[in-house]
Order: C-alpha cells, then sequence, then structure tokens
C-alpha cells in the first residue's frame, strides 16, 4: 500500500473496528506501551510526538510525564476518539496527521511510538521528515514486530483456521509497508540511517500478552474480527461459524485455568538520537 491506500484504510473499515475494539487492544499492547516509556525517560521539559498515537493510550500515558504531547494518526475515527479520551488532559493534543509529511512549528524533544512506524510506502524519507520535527538533541524511541514466527498470538489463529482455507494466503513480508516491515533489525537500522538518526539501539523483548476475552470463545471473537484472519475470511468468503469454532477448539487448548489465553509476543525496542 502507498501511504494513500494506508489513508483509506485506515479511515474505513478497519479504522471503526479498531475504534470499537479500543479499550481491549490498550490492555493487551499495554506491555509494549509501557516499555516505550521507560526507554523514553521522558521528563517534565520534554514535548513530546506520538507517532501512528491511534486511540491516544501511549499519548495520554505520557502526558503525566512531560510538559506536551502531540499524537498524530492518519485515521480520523481514531483520532477522534483520542480527542474524546483526553478531553480533560490539557497537555495532550490529538491531530489526523500523516506523520511522513507532517511539519511542526513547535519541534519535539522526543518521538515514541507503539506500532505506527510500519506502515510508511517510503520509510527512509517518512524518518527524515520525522527527524526534522525534532530539536537537535531530540531522540526516537519506537517498538516495532518481530518476525510472524516470533508472534504466537498473530500465527496462532491462522494456524487454527487452516484447513478450512480455499488458498493458502501470502505470507507478509518485511521491508513491505504493514505490521511486520521492521521484522529484520538490519533494515531498521539501514532505514534510520539513511534518514539520518544517529546512535541507533535495538534490543529484542519476548514474552506472553493477556489476549482480549474472558474466556476461548470471546478471544475467538476478537481473532476473528481483528488481524489478518478478518481480511482472510472475507476475501475466501469463509464459514463464520465453522472458523469460530475450529478458533475455539484451539484456544480452549491453550487457555488458562480462568478460561483466558495468554501468548508469546516478540518486539523489537528501537531507540535512535539526533545528534
Amino acid at each position: 500500500m502507498n501511504n494513500q491506500e494506508q489513508s483509506d484504510f485506515w479511515n474505513g473499515e478497519v479504522g471503526q473496528r479498531w475504534v470499537a475494539f479500543a479499550d481491549q487492544l490498550d490492555a493487551m499492547l499495554l506491555p509494549f506501551a509501557e516499555l516505550v516509556l521507560s526507554a523514553a525517560e521522558i521528563s517534565t521539559n520534554d514535548d513530546v510526538l506520538d507517532i501512528g498515537c491511534g486511540a491516544g493510550e501511549l499519548s495520554l500515558m505520557a502526558a503525566p510525564l512531560g510538559n506536551s504531547v502531540l499524537g498524530v494518526d492518519i485515521s480520523k475515527p481514531l483520532t477522534d476518539i483520542a480527542s474524546e479520551r483526553a478531553a480533560l488532559e490539557d497537555k495532550v493534543q490529538f491531530a489526523r496527521a500523516d506523520a511522513s509529511e507532517i511539519s511542526l512549528e513547535k519541534k519535539r524533544s522526543v518521538v515514541i511510538s507503539r506500532f505506527g512506524v510500519m506502515f510508511f510506502s517510503d520509510p527512509v524519507g517518512a524518518f527524515e521528515n520525522v527527524r526534522r520535527q525534532v530539536r537537535p538533541d531530540g531522540r526516537v524511541v519506537f517498538v516495532c514486530w518481530q518476525s510472524p514466527l516470533n508472534n504466537i498470538w498473530a500465527k496462532a489463529p491462522l494456524e487454527a483456521a487452516m484447513s478450512l482455507f480455499k488458498e493458502m494466503p501470502s505470507q507478509p513480508l518485511p521491508k513491505t509497508p504493514g505490521p511486520f516491515a521492521f521484522s529484520e533489525p538490519s533494515y531498521v537500522t539501514e532505514v534510520l540511517t539513511d534518514a539520518g538518526w544517529k546512535n541507533i539501539e535495538i534490543t529484542g523483548w519476548t514474552g506472553d500478552i493477556r489476549l482480549p476475552g474472558e474466556d476461548a470463545r470471546e478471544t475467538a471473537a476478537f481473532m476473528m474480527e481483528m488481524g489478518l484472519l478478518s481480511k482472510i475470511m472475507k476475501e475466501q468468503e469463509l464459514d463464520f461459524g465453522q472458523v469460530q469454532e475450529a478458533l475455539v477448539e484451539n484456544l480452549s487448548q491453550l487457555s488458562n485455568s480462568d478460561g483466558t489465553v495468554d501468548m508469546q509476543a516478540s518486539v523489537w525496542l528501537v531507540k535512535a538520537s539526533n545528534l
């Protein structure tokens, strides 16, 4: 997808679906918001830019730490709900904007992102533009997904429903705009270096995350609405009930004693500076 296609994608049905599941997604992705904020070391004098802010959770968590926070996203449905969430928080603002093109009068000292930087059609150009929005002593900190092979939460629903597929879907490709574009750390280093960033550090994080849902059936419903499985179901016109039962059976075998489901997730934590 180019940036216009990404905009159309996130401002349509997908954006509305992310709004509907905003609370569940924020709970699921909380460990990564905490990871970013811990690494960013935001101080009370810092003005923060949050790229791909979504429904605003990371921005709102950063607000008490810094001087001001601006969250930007190309999805109007998501920035609308983010603004509603921030109605009583005067240190946070949200704007529908493309980070690859944005031009800020007030330059920022810290750029943060929780899975919001992997969708640029021209990642080098985008990160060059982001760097232009940063003060000379500024820095960027973000998390991005490692390979789908290292993210059981992403591949498990596909494996559970695979026998029902009418044709095998193509694997998400690294270096291609999408959730797993930055799965190769060497590529991330290359992009940031070409964009002029310095002192690049990339470290891995692997752990279990709690998927939305109080039992296997609720978790299956979430998986069928969000992610690649939802796209495949629509494209191949799969039977909803059959996919649901396959998922429930699979998840029931993986459930905790209370019915909830934890699965492995793996990300890269990336840090770089403008000096």
